[in-house]
């Protein structure tokens, strides 16, 4: 039976921590706190805290520690092996000094401890010709090292506007948790639910005022439990199918995807490089800046995170009525994928404006 003391515990540590780092921080911008705006990927002009992540792992803690009914064994650690990705991030918050190399090389270390202490990988895609190569062990572990790696970043990607990437792991966390109830995965339900709990105690203070920013740190660690979870519910439900997680965090990667294409091909730049150039950047300057506020009577920038929730709630949605069919789960992040890039291309070339959308 799960706690419900435990899932509102998780939403109130993180709603207090969250409060009292957001009020300390009006009071004394201290090292946590996100003054610089020289960057080109930076959207606020005011002074923010930035370790919002702390909020959702207090909570999270907190959560496992009064889980008594739970039998904790080394797949459900998954929050607790999550720490040092958590303060890798907390540390590149306050300091600023880690290279994304080095940062890279950490979660792929920590990804590969998860996956042989709870020997939990990827082993099928659904695709005969790859799973005969999933077969072998090191390739596995490889593939699923690379992806919990991948999907980490991913979200810390993503995270660009108020609320954009906490929503999109909410999102996929439903899905997860979902799919976990109706395959009778009771411990994959509590992990997603009090990850979710803890969440949206710090969401009430990002979206839609951004008063605190998520961080390295939170979205390090939604990035790697939601690519961690994801990669157990496939592993663990042979009914489900392992494009589920493809479809669930489709915008996240989808804009990795592309940006990787962006820099290193099309533009020629260094992968870390930061720039403009994501979608929701581009629909935030482009877009929703200039929207009369009579649409969406809210900020530009937490307009431009509903504008891309949209699509991704139907696809996820999508997916979990179609969670057993690959083929359909293959044929839907296509869609997807095309989607993006029209969208991309119209903004991008033609400079897309509001009096166009109607």
């Amino acid at each position: 039976m799960l706690s419900i003391i435990s899932l509102f515990a998780a939403f109130a540590i993180s709603f207090l921590v969250t409060l009292a780092i957001t009020k300390s921080s009006q009071l004394n911008k201290g090292l946590w706190t996100d003054n610089d705006f020289s960057q080109p990927q930076k959207i606020h002009i005011l002074p923010v805290p930035r370790i919002g992540g702390m909020g959702i792992f207090l909570g999270l803690i907190t959560a496992v520690l009064l889980q008594k009914s739970i039998s904790w064994n080394a797949q459900s650690q998954i929050i607790l092996l999550a720490t040092p990705i958590f303060l890798l991030g907390i540390f590149e918050d306050i300091f600023k000094n880690i290279k994304p190399n080095v940062r890279l090389i950490l979660i792929a270390g920590t990804a590969c401890i998860q996956i042989v202490s709870s020997n939990v990988y990827i082993d099928r895609v659904g695709i005969s010709s790859i799973d005969q190569m999933l077969a072998i062990y090191p390739i596995s572990l490889i593939f699923t090292i690379f992806a919990i790696t991948g999907l980490t970043n991913a979200y810390n990607i993503v995270d660009g506007l108020n609320g954009l990437s906490s929503t999109l792991a909410i999102l996929a966390l439903a899905v997860i948790g979902l799919l976990s109830y109706i395959v009778d995965d009771y411990l994959l339900l509590y992990l997603s639910l009090i990850s979710i709990a803890s969440i949206l105690g710090f969401l009430f203070f990002n979206f839609p005022r951004g008063m605190i920013f998520l961080g390295d740190g939170g979205a390090y660690l939604m990035g790697f439990l939601v690519s961690s979870f994801s990669i157990l519910l496939v592993a663990r439900n042979q009914n489900i199918s392992p494009f589920i997680p493809l479809i669930i965090n489709a915008y996240p990667l989808t804009e990795t995807i592309f940006s990787i294409y962006r820099r290193k091909i099309h533009h020629k730049v260094n992968m870390s490089d930061a720039d403009r150039g994501h979608l929701h950047s581009l629909i935030f300057r482009r877009i929703t800046k200039c929207m009369h506020s009579a649409y969406i009577p809210i900020n530009p920038n937490a307009r431009a995170t509903i504008i891309l929730l949209i699509p991704s709630m139907v696809f996820c949605f999508a997916g979990a009525v179609f969670y057993k069919s690959t083929a359909i789960l293959m044929t839907l992040y296509v869609t997807y994928f095309l989607i993006y890039l029209y969208c991309y291309k119209k903004i991008i070339r033609f400079r897309l404006t509001p009096n166009k959308l109607i």
